[in-house]
């Protein structure tokens, strides 16, 4: 779905199939995948678009409405960014889902969204 390469030169490959990232040297060795299939921390059920930092990998989960974070240090999941529109008072993105997303220097996220195929079909 999509692929990242960080300052040390490790590639990130999101596997929508599995909804896992697949982790690779520079030099194409294997290193291990992060998250797994599921609603929990640090799962997925739709993973997309990779970004990253110094610091941090950021996967949108479009599914699940929200942001995993992981740490590039450890490779283990920080925490998870909710991208959800529920209950905060705007009626137009209520259906719509995050389709794009884009992390600025100075940390913060701009998030596009799109109206979701099953707010089309109701």
């Amino acid at each position: 779905m999509d692929v990242t390469v960080d300052e040390q030169g490790r590639v990130y490959i999101a596997d929508g199939d599995q909804n896992v990232i697949h982790i690779y040297e520079p030099s194409g060795n294997y290193i291990r995948k992060i998250g797994k299939e599921g609603k929990g921390p640090g799962e997925f059920t739709m993973v997309t678009l990779l970004r990253h930092d110094d610091t941090q990998l950021y996967a949108l989960d479009m599914c699940q409405r929200r942001i995993n974070v992981f740490d590039l240090a450890s490779l283990e999941f920080s925490h998870a960014i909710s991208l959800s529109q529920e209950g905060d008072g705007r009626e137009e993105l209520s259906s719509a889902v995050p389709n794009a997303y884009y992390l600025h220097d100075n940390g913060n996220l701009m998030v596009s969204y799109e109206e979701s195929m099953a707010a089309d079909q109701e």
